[in-house]
Order: structure tokens, then C-alpha cells, then sequence
């Protein structure tokens, strides 16, 4: 699928760049062989189309095993953690001690905050009913129809709140 997807692509980019028009429906509705026998394409394009389904076939390799493309994390901010906890009834006493710890500017140790954290993560994510994402949408690539075909997708996902006392490096503009 994804080296399919990749030649595409290239084929689509390489027929926009020469003023061809419908260029992403027009590179859906075509095979690899297809694609190379083009005459709109010089060799160099060629080349570009077999570099393309070689990268497509390499990034899909990594999907192999046991990576599940349908699972995610996602961060949220500490008052939506807080809010999503209210709402279901969550947010008990234990957990509210442990959101001030984690707000608080006071020096407490690593293991106090880790721990505080953990009760948080814990109650966010380990519930009866998990965050799930499910339904038809439409065919489309980079905001284009390919076709009429509802498309069925299943995503589930976890919540890993992010506190100001934890947001550093790369995470610290985040806050």
C-alpha cells in the first residue's frame, strides 16, 4: 500500500510540475507499468517514479511486526486531564492531591512527582471504555476525492497528560 501510494504521489507531483491537470486522479487510476510507459515522462522522471516505489516499499517494512498503525498517543494539557477526570467521576481526592503536587512551585522529589504522575496517567487511561475514533470517510489524498468510496477507519488512542513541571527540552515551549 505504501509504496503504492508513494509512486503515486510522485507520479501526481511530476504531472502537476508539467501543467497537466487531475494529475492525483489521474495517477489513482493507473498500475506501476502504466505509470513508467507514460510518454509525458522523460527518463529522469522515471528514475524519480522507481526511487519513489523503492522509499515506499522501505518506509512499509517498518510497518512489519507488531506496530499497530491504528494506535496513538496524544498529549493533552493538565486542565483537560482534569476536565476529562471530573466528567467521568474520576477526579477523587487522591487524584485532585496529586494534580496540586504536580501544579505546585514548591521543590518536591523526582519519586514524589513520578509517583503523583503515575496516579494521574493511570486514571486518564485505564478505564472500561477506551478513546476510539470509528466510521466511514471520504477517498481522499492531500484534500482531493480519489473516488466515491467511503472509506471504513477504526482508531483507538491513550491521553498522556503534560504538566509545566515535566514540558523541558524540546516540550518546554509547549508551556
Amino acid at each position: 500500500m505504501f509504496e503504492d501510494t508513494a509512486e503515486k504521489d510522485m507520479y501526481a507531483i511530476l504531472l502537476q510540475r508539467k501543467g497537466y491537470e487531475n494529475a492525483y486522479a489521474e495517477a489513482f487510476s493507473k498500475n506501476s507499468n502504466e505509470m513508467l510507459s507514460d510518454d509525458r515522462l522523460d527518463e529522469k522522471d522515471k528514475q524519480a517514479l522507481i526511487k519513489a516505489k523503492q522509499n515506499g516499499t522501505k518506509f512499509a517494512s517498518a510497518f512489519d511486526g507488531d506496530i499497530n498503525v491504528a494506535d496513538g498517543q496524544a498529549y493533552i494539557t493538565e486542565q483537560m486531564c482534569e476536565n476529562l477526570l471530573r466528567l467521568r467521576g474520576a477526579l477523587t481526592g487522591e487524584v485532585k492531591k496529586a494534580f496540586d503536587l504536580l501544579r505546585s512551585g514548591e521543590k518536591y522529589s523526582w519519586q514524589e512527582k513520578a509517583d503523583a504522575y503515575k496516579l494521574i496517567y493511570d486514571k486518564v487511561n485505564i478505564v472500561t471504555t477506551k478513546y476510539t475514533a470509528y466510521g466511514f470517510r471520504d477517498h481522499t489524498l492531500n484534500g482531493e476525492d480519489c473516488s466515491d468510496v467511503a472509506v471504513a477507519y477504526y482508531n483507538k488512542y491513550s491521553l498522556a497528560p503534560l504538566f509545566a513541571c515535566m514540558a523541558t527540552g524540546n516540550m518546554h515551549n509547549i508551556y
